[in-house]
């Protein structure tokens, strides 16, 4: 199945070809790669080497190795838990400001409202109501769980997109922001009224999507994206994520 590797940075060649058999589908969940003496030969490394590449691609979700079994690592039905973690470094390395994942949302958030207000079943709505009651029922104290419970909500709607990509990176996206949603209601003046606020736009989205209306439902994820995170912005940020609202529905802004 793999070829011999140059022994120059061995580690990341036989990282490459396994990776590989995993895209294609040679390799497919639930399938174990050949024990580890048997990798050294097959890649004419050393065991260090294969240790390292192995490593690597649990880290990366694609493995998972368990100890003392005489099968080799086995290649995990998901890469997103990897994924997240890559993502999520990369947002952190590289500075991603609020301002970016805010206007990234307003995007792509438009446009998974648009899709499942036309794609939606029965089920997708039901997921949503029972989130905006999860978010109805919880304590005024417990933001990250109130902002755990839109990410249910907002869940459901990329299911209904129908888009795998976009229910990929969508859910990633959001969870990397849940703790900016609870430190938007812990910051506001009025905590109580922003929770409410927030509900009252689900409970409209959930209105929108319902209806089929999919001009108001990718509205609102504009919008109401603003309206919240845009007290936290500076001035130039709010402008640039101004730019995706349409003209005649932009708030004015006070500085």
């Amino acid at each position: 199945m793999f070829e011999p590797v140059e022994r120059s940075r061995a580690f990341e060649r036989v990282v490459e070809q396994i990776e590989q058999a995993i895209y294609s589908g040679q390799l497919k969940p639930g399938d174990h790669l050949p024990a580890e003496r048997a990798l050294v030969e097959e890649f004419k490394v050393g065991r260090s080497t294969v240790r390292e590449a192995l490593r690597i691609l649990e880290s990366l979700g694609l493995l998972h190795t368990t100890p003392g079994s005489p099968l080799g690592p086995k290649v995990s039905a998901s890469n997103v838990a990897g994924l997240h973690r890559m993502l999520h470094g990369f947002v952190q390395m590289e500075n991603v400001s609020l301002a970016d994942l805010v206007q990234y949302r307003m995007i792509s958030g438009s446009a998974a409202n648009l899709l499942a207000a036309h794609l939606r079943s029965p089920e997708h709505l039901a997921q949503m109501a029972t989130a905006i009651k999860k978010m109805e029922s919880t304590p005024p104290s417990a933001t990250r769980q109130f902002a755990e419970q839109d990410l249910q909500f907002h869940q459901a709607i990329a299911d209904a997109s129908g888009n795998n990509l976009l229910n990929v990176v969508n859910g990633i996206i959001n969870k990397l922001i849940v703790n900016l949603m609870a430190d938007a209601i812990n910051k506001s003046v009025d905590p109580d009224r922003t929770r409410e606020d927030f509900l009252a736009l689900h409970r409209q989205l959930h209105d929108a999507i319902e209806q089929q209306d999919g001009e108001l439902a990718a509205h609102l994820a504009r919008s109401s994206l603003l309206d919240v995170y845009g007290p936290l912005l500076s001035t130039e940020e709010r402008k640039r994520l101004q730019l995706l609202i349409p003209q005649a529905s932009r708030p004015c802004d006070p500085s």
